[in-house]
């Protein structure tokens, strides 16, 4: 029976660790409160500056790129205020204020579809699932039920009841569900190089403004980078269109730090 209560200390302590990483502000800052009255006071370039600053300070919260994309969104800079909002979206996934305003830019940028979106009900689940869940949640989740499956392995070795069979049956199917999910989480999420749009920016047929021109993508509009060329980018749309724009037009959502 200590196996089963060393298992269950476990996945409490893998909850909790999976909470410390929301990227909510736990400490309020002059800075912050600094930005926030500018913010209200209407100074939407003057707030975003300094909440900017704030995050090259390594202050990676999810509140922070929220207002950071409030403002941006104020001031008509709809492309960095989508990027933002996404990047708060990572840290806090549930959060309602987030989803309401990031959907309310949505409505106001042509957006394409992403590849992830399908009307099979299974893939509108998945899609659901790796929206709520940050990837620590779903790590540690998949640690947890690692460890409980292997707490029943073992008292299943000294106990022969049924049940015992069944709770290890059950961890070992809830673990492999969670990894899955963990690593299609990281797939979409952070190693599928999306980004979006900054500004209204044409799209070529080759790395360079003397290629021929395919399409006008304008700001906001995700698309996911394939390789990068000199000054340009290769990319491809929601709609499956391939081709290149200026680097400095678009921004990864992921890894934050590389602006």
């Amino acid at each position: 029976m200590c196996y089963l209560g060393i298992a269950v200390a476990l996945l409490l302590t893998g909850w909790g660790w999976a909470d410390t990483e929301t990227g909510q502000l736990t400490q309020s800052t002059d800075e912050f409160a600094q930005a926030n009255e500018l913010y209200l006071a209407g100074d939407y370039q003057a707030a975003a500056q300094i909440y900017e600053t704030m995050l090259a300070g390594g202050a990676h919260s999810a509140v922070v790129y929220y207002n950071l994309g409030n403002a941006y969104a104020q001031n008509g800079d709809l492309g960095a205020g989508m990027l933002n909002y996404r990047r708060a979206l990572l840290l806090a996934p549930r959060d309602r204020d987030i989803i309401h305003n990031l959907a309310n830019l949505e409505s106001q940028v042509a957006r394409q579809p992403s590849s992830w979106e399908a009307e099979s009900w299974m893939r509108m689940v998945l899609v659901w699932l790796l929206s709520r869940l940050t990837i620590n949640e779903l790590a540690a989740i998949t640690m947890s039920f690692y460890w409980l499956a292997v707490a029943m392995a073992i008292w299943r070795i000294r106990s022969r009841r049924r049940l015992v069979s069944v709770l290890l049956i059950a961890s070992l199917l809830v673990f492999c569900i969670s990894a899955g999910l963990s690593y299609a989480k990281w797939q979409r999420d952070y190693a599928g190089g999306q980004a979006i749009v900054l500004s209204d920016a044409e799209m070529y047929s080759g790395p360079g403004q003397h290629f021929e021109p395919l399409a006008r993508l304008g700001a906001g509009t995700e698309v996911k980078l394939v390789q990068t060329q000199g000054r340009y980018i290769e990319i491809q749309t929601g709609a499956g269109g391939h081709g290149w724009v200026s680097g400095e037009q678009a921004r990864l959502i992921f890894p934050f730090a590389q602006d």
